[in-house]
Parts: C-alpha cells; sequence; structure tokens
C-alpha cells in the first residue's frame, strides 16, 4: 500500500477538476494506529477508537483530536455511545472499555469471553448487543453490568451486529453467516444467502430494510425482513468494512484501497466518491445528512461537510463519457458525443502518476479507439477528458 503523503497529492489533483467543491479532507488524527471505527454523539463530538487501545476524541468537528487514557492495549474495534456522556469501546480479548463521562475515565467491564468483541450496539440506555469471533452474543440489560451469553447455533465467526427497533436485530459474519432476532435476542434465526461470502457490516433503514456488505464490493440488501437477501450493483472490487444510513435513501460504505462509495435511490446505483486515495478505511459515520468521517490505516481521518464528492463529474455542457467494458483487462474503447474541439485524454492513478495521455483531433477522432493500460496493475484509474469546452472525469477499473 502506497503511504499517505504520496497518495494526498494524487486527491487534490483529481478534486482539481471536479465542477463540485464537494470532498473529503484529512484531518490530524495525531496517532499512526490504525483506526477501526469511529462515532459521533453529535456534528462536533466524535471518536475513533483503534490499534493498541487508541482513543481519540474531538470536540470541534474534527479540527482537533486528543488521545484519552483507554486503560487499554487491546485492539479496539468498535464503539457506540448511548448519549455524549455514556459510551463503550470492545475489542481483543474480551475487552470491554466503558466511560459514563464523555471519555475522560475508561473503566473496564467484564465480558465473560476471551473471544474478540467485534461490534457493539445498544437499543437504549440498558440494553445493549455484542457480537464476537467465536460466533456468540453477548447481551447486556443492566448497561454493562452484567453480561450474559445468547445461542446462535453456530460458532462461525460474526463480526457485524444492529437493531433497527428494540426487539428487532441483525447480525452478519464469515461464510453468509446472517442472523436475525425478533424478541430482542431471545431467539437467533439463521437467514440464507445464495453466495457463500464474508459479510463484515449490517446496516438498516427500517426493521423490514437491511443491507450487508462484505468482500469483494459485496453489497445485499432485502426488502423483506431477510426472508431474501438480493446483490446490489456496484463496480467496487474491493472489501467493504463498514456502512452508514443518513435516510431511507442516502448511505456511504467504505472498505479497501480508499474506496467510498454512497447511494441516493436505496442502492440501486452506488458511485464512488474522492477520498483517501488507496488508504484502507473502516470505519465511517455521518452525524447529520452532510457532514461525515470516514477512519483508516495510520491514524487516516477524513471529513466531508457535503456529502462528500463522486467520482464521476461531467461539465456544464453535459457531455457523457462511455467507457466500455468497464471493468475491465486494461484494455478499453471510449464513446464521447459529438465535439467539434480538440481533447486531450489523460489516465492517471490514485497517486497522481500519468500512465496513459493523447491528444484526440475534433470529430469525435476518440470514439472507438482502443486505449490499453494492461501493462499497469489492478486497481482504480482516473480518466480525464479536457477541452476548451469538455472536461469530463470519470473512473476505470482493472482487475
Amino acid at each position: 500500500m502506497k503511504k499517505e503523503k504520496i497518495i494526498i497529492f494524487g486527491f487534490f489533483v483529481f478534486i482539481a477538476i471536479l465542477n463540485s467543491n464537494a470532498q473529503w479532507v484529512s484531518q490530524v488524527s495525531g496517532t499512526t494506529n490504525r483506526l477501526l471505527s469511529v462515532f459521533f454523539t453529535d456534528t462536533n463530538t466524535g471518536y475513533a477508537v483503534g490499534y493498541n487501545g487508541t482513543i481519540l476524541k474531538t470536540t470541534n468537528g474534527g479540527t482537533n483530536w486528543t488521545t484519552q487514557t483507554s486503560n487499554t492495549t487491546n485492539t479496539l474495534l468498535s464503539c457506540y455511545f448511548n448519549d455524549s456522556n455514556i459510551g463503550y469501546a470492545v475489542g481483543s480479548s474480551g475487552t470491554i472499555m466503558k466511560t459514563v463521562n464523555g471519555g475522560t475515565d475508561w473503566v473496564a467491564q467484564n465480558s465473560g469471553t476471551v473471544y474478540t468483541l467485534s461490534s457493539v450496539c445498544f437499543t437504549n440506555t440498558l440494553s445493549g448487543y455484542i457480537v464476537t469471533s467465536g460466533g456468540t452474543i453477548i447481551k447486556t440489560t443492566n448497561s454493562g453490568i452484567n453480561w450474559s451469553f445468547q445461542s446462535t447455533g453456530s460458532n462461525v465467526s460474526l463480526v457485524s451486529v444492529c437493531f433497527p427497533n428494540s426487539n428487532t436485530g441483525y447480525c452478519v459474519g464469515i461464510g453468509s453467516r446472517i442472523l436475525k432476532t425478533t424478541n430482542a435476542g431471545t431467539n437467533w434465526t439463521s437467514q440464507t444467502y445464495g453466495t457463500s461470502v464474508d459479510l463484515l457490516s449490517v446496516n438498516y433503514t427500517d426493521a423490514n430494510t437491511a443491507y450487508a456488505f462484505g468482500v469483494s464490493g459485496t453489497i445485499i440488501k432485502t426488502t423483506n425482513g431477510g426472508v431474501t437477501w438480493n446483490p446490489q450493483v456496484n463496480d467496487s472490487i474491493y472489501t467493504l468494512f463498514s456502512s452508514c444510513f443518513t435516510d431511507a435513501n442516502t448511505a456511504y460504505a467504505v472498505g479497501l484501497n480508499g474506496t467510498i462509495l454512497k447511494t441516493t435511490n436505496a442502492g440501486t446505483n452506488w458511485a464512488g466518491q474522492l477520498g483517501s486515495g488507496t488508504t484502507d478505511l473502516y470505519s465511517v459515520c455521518f452525524p447529520n445528512a452532510n457532514t461525515g468521517y470516514a477512519v483508516g490505516n495510520n491514524g487516516t481521518i477524513l471529513k466531508t461537510t457535503n456529502g462528500g464528492a463522486l467520482i464521476v463529474d461531467n461539465s456544464s455542457n453535459k457531455k457523457q463519457v462511455n467507457i466500455y467494458p468497464n471493468p475491465n483487462n486494461g484494455i478499453f474503447k471510449i464513446d464521447l458525443p459529438q465535439t467539434n474541439e480538440n481533447v486531450i485524454v489523460k489516465i492517471t492513478n490514485f497517486s497522481g502518476t500519468t500512465v496513459f495521455e493523447k491528444q484526440y483531433s475534433a470529430n469525435n477522432e476518440i470514439n472507438n479507439h482502443i486505449i490499453s493500460i494492461k501493462e499497469f496493475p489492478a486497481g482504480i484509474y482516473f480518466l480525464t477528458i479536457k477541452g476548451k469546452s469538455t472536461n469530463v472525469i470519470s473512473r476505470i477499473i482493472i482487475q
């Protein structure tokens, strides 16, 4: 993986040619530890947790992040806050840390297990759930004073849990493992998705509508409470670790190689956004419709205040570019609507390095012309077509 200092240059190169001023901007975290979870209690106050017991807090929307004394060196994989004061961070070796004063003090709780605790979710101030690498689910009904085991009928690792309401919950895990409860965890029943794929995040918009995300860009959706789960089309080839919904139609997902995806139509289409270059992202959180945060490798924290920037952005003359096939093996064709001006076609990787550049004359010399960059490694590349009145940017995925 390229380091953030290298790929940030590429990020600003592409931002400069976008019509919109929307973007994800790097923040100074003050740590190089990998950050695995981010949670905001309001627009200004948020927490990020990760390796070596790292807990960071901001009270000014990410302008400054301060390290909190976590009282653990274990990796923290997930955090959740009931309100501005009461929060939990969970992680390896059964670690549960709790604060009742906004992170000033963190105190260990007894989870009763040595399994890695992957995800934590509360339905109210008293009742919460944690899923584990051992395939078990632990529950508290007294704010974490006691945690009791719930039966799942399997030891398959569970990675993510969410509850649309106090009774209905979903959790997902390795090998397309999907579990659902409708009685606050008293019973968990297995649900089926036809393809065996590791699922790493589950989220919802209501009790019947839920989404799961996983390896190789997997996104699946149910609209009938999990009776059926159906795949959704997106052009990501990278593992997706985390998701966040701002309303029933708008959602974000982040993952390996700096992947940030957004939908504005309940998952019918997912479009890429410009963010961290190739820095892996593990968690995303939006405290309101426009303001969001994503965290990842090397202490990376990204912020947007206007919903991020779509990678595909067309100039005011509405010229549309068609790349086919896409994804491809490095050989593809480009179609652009009729133009009477010369254009420069440039292909750049995420680090800002130009891998192809050529000028094409008017009268659509570009159309049906085969372009080959097959000598370059698989990944995400950016195609820009620029002329006097043409300014188009689009994404190419090479597999």
